[in-house]
């Protein structure tokens, strides 16, 4: 592996990383399973597998074989695997999310501790080092056979099945996660999830009993509906997705909370559908309601900033071009919804202090909280709030909303603002 390795994924590449259908892992892995690594001058390296989190792991020190190794980022936060050639990838413990050259794709499982022990899923080396750096690495599912920097596969014996390695399934195959000419992703998609996209279960519960709050995250656009897409070709729906699951990591560890994403995955969902499931699944609960965007001004890229919308009639002009970009008809009147509007100063309550929580680290200006017939609003019988967290038209704003260190930090911020909210908020229930 060289510096001449292109070091950048290709944007279809990278938009099928960032948003990878669930590969199905065996989480009883036979005891004793390695990938075998080889290399073009004869050595052979095993890198072990294990399932201490319940999916397939290797020890990140085991990538030391790879010419990889492991350090801690300036941020005390962020581990760093570093090759002798100079490339980086960026883990944060806990998070599914790879910092890779300035872009953010996604794991289907996190990386962890356990002990002093830090733990990368396996889809690592099956999946994204393939798929970043084709020319450096090959991995064969069949044979749990990793080729590093153009070794050549050993022929195949027919009991190359046996001796460990997992039944056809158990491991990624990153060739099949690129679609081929003539394939249709959308009509795969459709087969494959008879839900419709519809979470089936809240991304995190209390054991043991009912949740005290019910909180809904809710993912800007998705699938087909991209959202609006920034000057260097970030699409609103990656980032509001990535921010989205970093926000339900950090809400997950309240003990009286139950979290539900309204898309987990890039899927498009219908704008009104959304309330329709928050409804449902608040269930007479007291809830609150957040949807994730970001903003665009086409025409005038050195606006920034962050703003955080309730639902009401528009005021201005540019609350009237915000809810137009997020899927309002200019035509169409504010639904009216008694039940709704009786929760729009708790919104507002929840609205400011995420604006307050977001200014005390986002380097745009606080473009306070604003009010518009923002759709994926709509119907929602609880507190509920859009948050434009960034402009994809301001050059400085996309890039950091391609980076999830910064996700990080919107997902804490929203975090605190939520639980400052649900202090205060009485939370009355509403049938």
């Amino acid at each position: 592996m060289s510096r001449d390795t292109p070091s950048r994924v290709p944007v279809a590449l990278a938009l099928v990383l960032l948003f990878p259908a669930p590969f199905q892992v065996s989480a009883q892995a036979p005891d004793g399973l390695a990938v075998t690594v080889l290399f073009p001058d004869g050595r052979e390296a095993s890198l072990p597998v294990e399932t201490t989190g319940g999916y397939p792991v290797l020890p990140a020190v085991s990538l030391d074989a790879l010419g990889w190794r492991l350090g801690a980022g300036e941020d005390g936060r962020t581990m760093l695997l570093g090759h002798r050639t100079g490339l980086e990838l960026e883990l944060v413990p806990g998070s599914p999310f790879v910092g890779w050259d300035g872009i953010v794709v996604q794991m289907v499982e996190a990386p962890y501790w356990s002990g002093e022990v830090f733990f990368v899923p396996l889809q690592l080396v099956a999946d994204l080092l393939p798929g970043f750096l084709p020319d450096a690495y090959v991995f064969e599912e069949d044979r749990a056979l990793l080729l590093a920097e153009g070794a050549e596969a050993p022929p195949v014996e027919e009991e190359a099945g046996a001796g460990g390695v997992p039944p056809a399934g158990d491991l990624p195959a990153a060739a099949d996660s690129v679609p081929t000419a003539g394939e249709d992703p959308a009509e795969e998609e459709e087969q494959e999830d008879a839900s419709g996209g519809r979470p089936l279960e809240p991304w995190s519960a209390p054991a043991g009993g009912a949740a005290a709050w019910v909180i809904i995250i809710d993912p800007g656009h998705g699938g087909g509906d991209t959202g609006v897409v920034g000057t260097a070709g970030l699409e609103e729906k990656e980032a509001a997705l990535s921010a989205a699951v970093a926000l339900a990591r950090v809400l997950a560890r309240r003990p009286d909370a139950e979290v539900w994403l309204t898309r987990d995955r890039d899927v498009e969902v219908p704008l009104r559908s959304r309330g329709e499931w928050a409804n449902e699944w608040r269930d007479g609960r007291p809830g609150a309601f957040i949807s994730i965007h970001a903003n665009a001004l086409p025409d005038r890229e050195g606006v920034r900033g962050f703003e955080t919308y309730i639902l009401a009639d528009a005021e201005t002009e540019q609350e009237r071009r915000v809810a137009e970009a997020e899927g309002a008809s200019p035509d169409e009147p504010l639904p009216y919804d008694p039940t709704v509007l009786e929760f729009r100063e708790a919104s507002s309550l929840l609205a400011g202090e995420v604006q307050w929580e977001l200014g005390e680290f986002h380097p745009g200006p606080d473009r306070g909280v604003r009010r518009g017939p923002i759709p994926s609003l709509f119907g929602v019988r609880m507190p509920a709030i859009a948050v434009e967290v960034g402009f994809l038209t301001n050059p400085e704003e996309e890039r950091l909303l391609g980076e999830a260190t910064f996700h990080r930090e919107v997902a804490e911020a929203i975090g605190r603002a939520v639980d400052r909210f649900l202090e205060a908020y009485p939370g009355p229930g509403v049938p």
